[in-house]
């Protein structure tokens, strides 16, 4: 996939902001050619599970965690993580340059350390983001727009949904904690 077919794919609207990346601020990264041509094309502002991507909290500017936190006291190897952004604890989302730009969440509670790994680079994060996407608006269809909030989806539609990751990722509940935290939270509101 590519970024226009992932723009396409997501069909932002006006209440789904689209952020856009400055081609300007990848040429003082590290960060591999595939990645700042799929970022180029823009990214969902926020996404289901609770995640925002953007550099509006960051001053508009592309930084790694050493830069952005100078004055603190972070994880040795912080200016690898560059981040990309947040989940809803406020925990930087990163793409991680020593690890081919690997998406990583880290604790910013704990100096940063890397708490879980998220997807093995962007387009597979952004593929992983479609279907989660397409779960909840299924749900939303099935069961009203509080289905997902209100945990109505089934068994089936979260086997479903964890088949669709795997199809991206045979081993992606082996590779990301995330992915595999997410699924298993959302088996245990049904039980």
């Amino acid at each position: 996939m590519n970024t226009i077919e992932f723009k396409k794919q997501w069909n932002p609207d006006e209440f789904d902001t689209w952020t856009e990346f400055n081609s300007e601020q990848f040429k003082r990264t590290p960060l591999t050619k595939s990645t700042t041509e799929f970022l180029t094309g823009g990214f969902p502002y926020s996404a289901a599970p609770f995640l925002d991507f953007g550099l509006e909290r960051y001053d508009g500017v592309l930084y790694n965690i050493a830069e952005y936190y100078s004055g603190t006291d972070v994880v040795k190897g912080a200016e690898n993580y560059w981040i990309f952004g947040s989940d809803s604890s406020g925990n930087p989302i990163c793409m991680d340059c020593s690890a081919n730009d690997k998406i990583v969440l880290l604790d910013h509670e704990l100096g940063f350390e890397p708490i879980q790994d998220i997807n093995k680079n962007v387009i597979e994060l952004a593929l992983c983001l479609l279907e989660f996407k397409r779960f909840v608006a299924q749900i939303q269809l099935e069961f009203g727009e509080d289905g997902f909030m209100d945990s109505k989806f089934t068994k089936n539609h979260l086997e479903e949904l964890k088949n669709k990751l795997q199809s991206i990722n045979p081993n992606i509940f082996i590779e990301s904690d995330f992915w595999k935290s997410e699924i298993e939270n959302l088996f245990s509101e049904i039980e």
